[in-house]
């Protein structure tokens, strides 16, 4: 057996030892208090008056704002062991946070109309000095972490029992993404053969066998395992836990290598089973309420705004050329479901192309002198406003393209696997792509790739404000598109 003493604390140190648990609890005490004692102080200084003198509507809101603070700051996941035991503080999350609970509190106040019963050099004070204390502390506690023996007491000591493959890939990503929480000891593995086989690309030390594990355990060496086996394995696996039972440590059942495959995934319970989120139905729950009610709103308001501009074009459609105003063309929507999309026409009635079988390319003869203008500033687009209301699409989306849409001869569908999953989400009147250069004529596949690339980006990583974001530069690149034919 390996001597790590060297390598980590003597057992004489486990009283001085914090675990990330606790250590994330105190840092919640302390958060909550320094934001209480933050307030009565600055009552006492700037209002007047002892602790006693203080009025109640002064404590209801020093204490409501310290329990929003600390709801919203473990809602942005500032208490993590990860971000606590950081090297360089997160500051993001702090203030955030704070921002939101006095916002909360502000609004809260007007509604009431007790705005005038605080002293606002106490409250702009208090909205100064409690995020400035609480980012000195992260700071200090960055500080202590930076000494190599501070620190040791604040991670767990990690071993990992298995040789294997498994138990290689786990080492290997702990090295190149360290977890500030985890000092990792080395292996641990009973079959001789396994362990005499070098590791020569992992620098972890070979410790023995279980049984040596179970003394560094008891000698306080060593504060958590992670069970690297096959889960097909579960006898083999069973017996190790069974036998790692009779010494106080953390054991965890390390992923199997399909794991490593859906990085970053959650972890759902699921009738007291442990279920890994594989993939999740994007904009859901809260998030699909949210995106329906803007949708609802900004269709509304823009119909209002607009609507004077679109009879004006309704005329000027009239007057180009004969035929219908309005265009509905066949696309694919959510779930893949084909859906009609209203445009203003651009072409002249008798050359329109329902499927799409031939894009537009500059200077298309099939295209109106007005067409032409509509396409350019994207003001074809309007009627789509009315489809966001019927809950066709959406203002900001993949955007839909029309069922016989080629690039460089094949159906789209056909070029890119993951076309489809662009269709997970209500098609937009504007999108991600669009406002990054890829709009107009998809004639070549690598075109299409970068197109699904920036749809698939947005719905993974949808919010409300990457939405207005969206929203906001579409109207101002809208006007100068060089690429819509």
């Amino acid at each position: 057996m390996v001597d790590i003493s060297s390598h980590s604390d003597t057992a004489s140190d486990l009283g001085w030892r914090i675990p990330p648990k606790i250590l994330k609890d105190l840092v919640r005490v302390f958060d909550c208090t320094a934001i209480i004692v933050t307030g009565f102080a600055l009552y006492i200084a700037l209002v007047g008056g002892g602790f006693r003198a203080v009025e109640p509507h002064y404590t209801l809101t020093i204490v409501l704002g310290a329990a929003v603070a600390l709801t919203v700051f473990n809602t942005l996941k500032s208490y993590q062991a990860h971000v606590l035991l950081s090297p360089v503080p997160v500051v993001g999350p702090l203030f955030g946070g704070w921002a939101v609970a006095l916002g909360a509190l502000l609004v809260l106040a007007f509604a009431t109309g007790v705005t005038e019963d605080f002293a606002r050099s106490w409250g702009l004070g208090w909205a100064i000095a409690a995020p400035s204390v609480l980012l000195l502390s992260r700071f200090g506690l960055a500080g202590l972490l930076k000494n190599p023996g501070a620190r040791r007491r604040f991670v767990q000591r990690t071993v990992i029992i298995g040789t294997g493959e498994i138990g290689r890939q786990l080492a290997r990503n702990l090295l190149v993404q360290p977890d500030p929480r985890i000092d990792l000891v080395g292996f641990v593995d009973d079959r001789r053969r396994r362990a005499e086989t070098p590791n020569s690309d992992l620098p972890l030390t070979l410790l023995g066998s279980t049984d040596d594990l179970i003394r560094l355990v008891r000698r306080g060496l060593v504060d958590q395992v992670f069970v690297a086996l096959p889960w097909s394995a579960t006898e083999r696996v069973q017996r190790i836990v069974k036998k790692l039972e009779v010494v106080p440590v953390h054991v965890c059942l390390a992923p199997d290598l399909i794991s490593y495959r859906y990085p970053n995934r959650a972890v759902t319970n699921v009738a007291g089973l442990m279920m890994l989120d594989i993939a999740e139905r994007p904009l859901s729950g809260w998030s699909y309420v949210v995106k329906s009610i803007e949708d609802r709103i900004l269709a509304s308001l823009a119909i209002v705004l607009t609507l004077p501009l679109m009879a004006a074009v309704a005329v000027a459609i009239r007057l180009n050329s004969p035929g219908p105003v309005l265009f509905r063309q066949k696309r694919y929507g959510l779930n893949n479901r084909l859906i009609e999309v209203t445009k203003f026409r651009t072409m002249y009635a008798d050359m329109s192309d329902a499927n799409c079988d031939r894009q537009t390319v500059k200077d298309d003869p099939r295209v109106t002198r007005i067409g032409a203008v509509l396409r350019r500033t994207s003001l074809d687009e309007l009627p789509q406003l009315f489809d966001v209301l019927r809950g066709q699409m959406s203002m900001v989306g993949p955007r839909p393209h029309a069922v016989a849409t080629k690039a460089e001869g094949m159906l789209f569908e056909e070029v890119l696997a993951d076309y489809a999953a662009r269709h997970r989400v209500k098609p937009g009147i504007t999108g991600w792509a669009q406002v990054n250069g890829w709009r107009g004529e998809t004639d070549t596949i690598e075109k299409l790739r970068r197109r699904v690339e920036h749809d698939l980006y947005y719905i993974e990583n949808w919010s409300l404000v990457l939405d207005l974001f969206i929203i906001l530069k579409t109207i101002s690149v809208a006007w100068r598109q060089k690429t819509a034919y």
